[in-house]
């Protein structure tokens, strides 16, 4: 039997929150463009970063016609917070049911949680105009950022994993096949960890990495939730790349619906390898091809491109777009980015704060690496 769900205050269509994982999950991939950070397991991760996660669909006639997993960020020091719905909301695009019940239901969270604003980046394709012209019919308004320091990247890379393992492998480009073939041939043996060392080892990677590039890297308990949550649910993987017994690499991933997903990897950038053009970084990556391929996933979605559209060879991630591209990755943008407004004079200057002082805040944050 399905367990209760919570019935909020709307009549029809009417919102009910959920707080089981099975059935919001259930329910979250009922719709075709469900993601990983629509997930009852992301919200639960974001916790140990001071999220609180909020999940609610709409019914119609007892029809789940929306849902929306909603994280709500407290801003420090008072007592408004910031609402994020990332990837979501999921809504049937012709129910109007579906847009007037989520729009309630945001409308009572974001007054328990004494918000600003609702970010939403729906998972669907830029030329979605008719969801476009929903979300601006109910109030939302459109961004023009591809990009910013808290919120999932509009502008992506995935790898269709169509195919036998020989044609997925037939995509990747001669150079890669190549490293690969060599960082075999050096000795470089990839793993699957579950054990809590094999987490922090990787984690003291993943911070060096941080010190070093200049990007924040989240504490180690969000790794921790990470590999937990994900492992007991028989979804996520930890590989591990060690040459002669010496950690040199690592990655981690999970699985949501039909999607594989990248959510972070990192290499010993001080290790020198035996063998010219011998290194970890392709190696892990084909593994966790395989590893997706052989637990059902369609595609894995590899994350930001850390580029504009098209990708220019000046922008800052270019060699992190050419390295995803040469697996026979492609690169497209999202809808985009949308607020819903409930406090306008705080929410024209978070907007300034945010324009201004994020890149400065990005970089702030990142000498805070330990």
């Amino acid at each position: 039997m399905r367990p209760a769900l919570r019935t909020g205050s709307c009549a029809r269509p009417r919102f009910e929150t959920v707080n089981d994982s099975e059935t919001w999950n259930a329910l979250a991939l009922g719709f075709a463009d469900s993601m990983l950070e629509q997930g009852y397991e992301w919200g639960e991760v974001l916790r140990t970063s001071g999220a609180q996660p909020y999940r609610c669909v709409i019914l119609d006639e007892d029809h789940c016609v929306a849902a929306t997993a909603i994280l709500s960020w407290r801003v420090p020091g008072t007592s408004l917070s910031l609402l994020y719905a990332p990837r979501g909301p999921l809504v049937q695009p012709d129910s109007e049911a579906g847009w007037r019940g989520l729009v309630r239901a945001i409308q009572e969270i974001a007054a328990a949680r004494n918000a600003i604003l609702l970010r939403v980046s729906p998972a669907l394709p830029s030329d979605r105009h008719d969801v476009h012209e929903q979300l601006v019919r109910h109030g939302f308004i459109r961004l023009r950022d591809d990009w910013t320091i808290w919120n999932a990247p509009r502008i992506v890379m995935t790898l269709t994993l169509e195919g036998t393992e020989s044609e997925v492998w037939a995509r990747l480009s001669n150079s890669r096949r190549r490293e690969i073939r060599a960082a075999e041939q050096a000795g470089i043996i990839v793993e699957q960890a579950g054990t809590e060392l094999g987490v922090v080892d990787f984690y003291r990677m993943v911070v060096s990495n941080g010190q070093r590039k200049r990007y924040p890297v989240r504490r180690s308990a969000h790794f921790d939730a990470l590999c937990r949550l994900y492992g007991a649910a028989g979804t996520g993987v930890l590989l591990l790349a060690r040459h002669n017994g010496d950690l040199i690499g690592g990655l981690v991933g999970a699985k949501f619906g039909r999607w594989a997903y990248l959510l972070y990897s990192g290499v010993d950038r001080g290790w020198a390898p035996a063998r010219a053009g011998a290194r970890p970084g392709p190696l892990l990556y084909w593994r966790f091809i395989l590893w997706a391929h052989a637990s059902g996933s369609n595609a894995i979605h590899w994350g930001g491109s850390g580029t504009k559209l098209p990708p220019d060879e000046r922008d800052p991630g270019y060699g992190v777009y050419q390295f995803k591209r040469s697996f026979g990755s492609s690169c497209f943008a999202y809808l985009g980015y949308y607020d819903l407004v409930f406090r306008p004079m705080l929410y024209k200057a978070f907007r300034a704060a945010e324009r201004r002082l994020g890149p400065l805040a990005w970089r702030l944050r990142a000498l805070l690496n330990r």
